[in-house]
């Protein structure tokens, strides 16, 4: 995944349940809020995180080549946003916190 991204989709193009992006990247602003939209912060195996609830919302990071990326919620849903070393991982679906944040725990780096 060299300067790129991978997405994992659950359900179907037509009915997604689940989506989980995982970007090379530093995630450098955890937020651009927007009146609707609520943020807290999230633990995932200590990794510092982001719970994203709300209106869609909108996330800044810098890809491993140094550039700065804005990235939007695909779903509109709730979302989990974590940094796990060089990788920025985005969890987004009809979940609860602490749903998002077992299914977070689970999951392993693609290569």
């Amino acid at each position: 995944m060299p300067n790129g991204q991978v997405s994992f989709l659950w359900g179907s193009k037509t009915e997604v349940q689940l989506l989980m992006t995982q970007a090379t990247g530093e995630v450098f602003a955890e937020k651009m809020l927007a009146p609707g939209t609520d943020v807290e912060r999230a633990n995932v195996d200590r990794h510092p995180g982001v719970w994203l609830t709300g209106d869609p919302h909108v996330f800044l990071y810098r890809d491993s080549r140094g550039e700065i990326r804005e990235e939007t919620a695909r779903l509109a849903r709730n979302t989990l946003l974590w940094q796990h070393d060089e990788l920025t991982v985005r969890l987004e679906g009809e979940l609860s916190k602490s749903e998002a944040l077992e299914i977070a725990r689970s999951v392993r780096r693609a290569s």
